[in-house]
């Protein structure tokens, strides 16, 4: 359940809406993403988790990703229910996913990524189950990605622009393969087409535009 602290309005958000409540085998969901934003929408069995051996990055924002992403590797079951399982309060000031707080976050998205991809097994690109494909896309759409989401949240200055220039070469060398995949991305492929020349235009929309 969203709240929203200003107003107090309350959204029910179901990743799963449509699906019967029901058990299935992960090649039988019919859904193609792993039930988010973030943990909101997933419970884990704790015995499950404990065999995945994850740990958790320590003084890190939104490390919920990581709880998304490493166990879903080696999903085999999930069971469908329509009971909310979490509220989400939004809106609220100095709250980490305010403009302010995503401001304050610049590379926690980057320091995830490196003890995520430790911990996740994504398997061979050739050979990745459907769990693991899944999981690849909460690491490029959520993670890989959402570092220069909030990198472009920052004041547009040239040292801002140096920032998002560093954390693409250091992507581009680090992890190929998440590189190419974010370059899906309209607003991070326009940075690299342009040369980052369009980098402060896009930098003063997604500003703009933020909606916690």
């Amino acid at each position: 359940v969203r709240i929203m602290w200003k107003s107090g309005d309350e959204t029910k958000m179901d990743p799963c809406e449509g699906v019967p409540s029901g058990e299935y085998g992960i090649n039988e969901l019919p859904v193609d993403e792993v039930p988010g934003p973030g943990i909101s929408n997933l419970a884990w069995r704790t015995d499950f988790l404990r065999d995945t051996g994850i740990e958790l990055l320590e003084c890190c924002n939104y490390v919920d990703e990581e709880l998304r992403c490493v166990p879903w590797c080696h999903i085999e079951t999930v069971r469908v229910d329509h009971i909310p399982v979490y509220c989400v309060l939004k809106e609220r000031d100095g709250q980490s996913t305010s403009l302010e707080g995503r401001r304050r976050s610049v590379g926690s998205y980057r320091r995830m990524l490196v003890h995520l991809m430790d911990q996740a097994d994504l398997g061979d690109p050739e050979k990745r189950s459907r769990a693991q494909k899944m999981a690849l896309e909460v690491v490029v759409r959520n993670v890989a990605a959402g570092e220069y989401g909030v990198l472009l949240l920052l004041p547009s200055t040239r040292d801002s622009k140096k920032k998002v220039e560093d954390y693409d070469r250091w992507l581009k060398g680090a992890y190929p393969e998440l590189y190419r995949l974010t370059g899906r991305n309209r607003t991070i492929r326009a940075l690299r087409v342009s040369r980052f020349a369009l980098y402060r235009f896009l930098a003063k929309r997604r500003a703009r535009r933020w909606r916690y």
